[in-house]
């Protein structure tokens, strides 16, 4: 029995599905978002094709088995990785609080741009006004007789 125009689409469905989960799975892993930071995250990604399937089915076997050694590293190493995610946590953090703290500079430039105009707009208007003229006294000689 011939297959049906419906029935392929299906099959085709369901392989898009299948690959929309495999490059779900490889970026949620990677805590990457696009292949471009995937690629540079790890070296062996760099000669993957992510256009092929394969390239995701491959980074996600990767990404799995790493996962699964970092869980259970060698004896040898665990100090050292437990020191390398201590690290990442703090740098992660740093990030963070320079994040925080250029949107709070954000803020304050524009107060201090709203706090300008006003300003200029208040010198204008005293620009505008009409001027007060206070005479100027003249200088009172002393008495060059003292």
């Amino acid at each position: 029995m011939p297959k049906t125009n419906g029935s392929k689409k299906k099959i085709k469905k369901r392989e898009n599905n299948i690959l929309a989960n495999l490059k779900r799975k490889v970026y949620e892993l990677s805590k990457c978002k696009n292949t471009k930071t995937l690629k540079a995250s790890h070296e062996e990604f760099k000669s993957l094709d992510f256009r092929r399937k394969q390239s995701w089915e491959n980074a996600l076997k990767f990404l799995v088995e790493f996962e699964e050694w970092i869980a259970n590293p060698p004896e040898d190493l665990k100090e050292i990785i437990t020191g390398i995610n201590k690290s990442s946590k703090n740098v992660d953090e740093g990030i963070k609080n320079i994040k925080k703290n250029f949107q709070d500079l954000d803020i304050g430039i524009k107060e201090l741009n709203k706090i300008e105009e006003g300003a200029k707009s208040d010198i204008k208007i005293l620009k505008e006004r009409s001027h007060i003229k206070i005479p100027i006294v003249p200088e009172i000689k002393e008495n060059k007789n003292k």
